[in-house]
């Protein structure tokens, strides 16, 4: 393989994220008492590798060491919708749902893709790279089984954010500013998304997602730090605790405010 590479502003930026995105999983992982936090920790460490290998991609000039770091994207790609599932069942209140079970089966999918990609005989099933001279930019050929990839991974991400925009449509007031965040959160890979389809601006040249992906999970780090996002996860509220005619506050272990039903508002 060759060890040529090539620099450019794109390859330095993905390999900048990549390094914030390690550090930001550290820092995760340290807050021992955050819920979700190994979700997180994943979900910025998938995205780390993802905006690595990208940056491999793009700066080797070898054909074999293209296809190799490309292949190997699929490390990041396989783990973030996972790990989203996983973040927004812990933050909707439904953490006991992440089994070892789930985990277990939304695994299956991704070891079967780097399976495939890892075998001669079916690597071309998933990717390769397009004959011919090795242009500037990576051009790569899709195999039936990159569409099977992309639609279990987009099914898992949009039942994610299904669950969270339910959950958003009701937010206590208390967590308003959590939930922008999150929403924000959600929103900026969605964008990368739809611009490299689209082909709008850098897009035409660049897959912006690794990027917006990176920067979702940066900011649910941000609300950690500065809401709490972690700490003060949503109470689960039913129509009894709504439609109780006493005031009733919910408070931490510091004395806060937390949650309040309808009652509890109007006084």
């Amino acid at each position: 393989m060759s060890l040529i590479l090539r620099w450019s502003p794109m390859a330095a930026l993905l390999l900048g994220m990549a390094v914030v995105d390690a550090v930001a999983a550290g820092w995760v992982l340290r807050r021992r008492t955050a819920a979700g936090r190994r979700a997180l920790a994943v979900l910025l460490g998938a995205a780390g590798a993802w905006c690595l290998t990208y940056a491999l991609e793009l700066m080797t000039v070898g054909r074999a060491s293209r296809d190799l770091w490309g292949s190997l994207e699929h490390l990041g790609t396989g783990l973030i919708p996972p790990a989203w599932l996983a973040f927004v069942l812990t933050y909707t209140g439904h953490g006991n749902q992440v089994t070892r079970r789930l985990l277990a089966v939304l695994a299956v999918e991704p070891v079967l893709m780097l399976t495939a990609l890892a075998v001669p005989a079916t690597h071309e099933l998933v990717r390769s790279v397009a004959p011919g001279p090795v242009a500037a930019m990576p051009v790569v050929r899709l195999g039936p089984l990159s569409w099977v990839d992309f639609a279990w991974t987009k099914a898992i991400s949009l039942v994610a954010t299904g669950l969270l925009v339910v959950r958003l449509t009701r937010p206590s007031p208390v967590y308003r500013r959590q939930a922008t965040t999150v929403a924000l959160a959600a929103a900026l890979p969605l964008l990368g998304s739809v611009a490299s389809a689209a082909g709008i601006g850098p897009a035409r040249s660049y897959d912006p997602t690794p990027v917006t992906t990176s920067l979702g999970g940066l900011v649910l780090v941000w609300g950690a730090f500065r809401y709490r996002l972690l700490e003060l996860l949503p109470v689960a509220r039913n129509l009894a605790f709504d439609r109780l005619g006493d005031p009733i506050l919910v408070l931490d272990a510091l004395g806060r405010v937390v949650d309040r039903n309808p009652a509890a508002h109007r006084l």
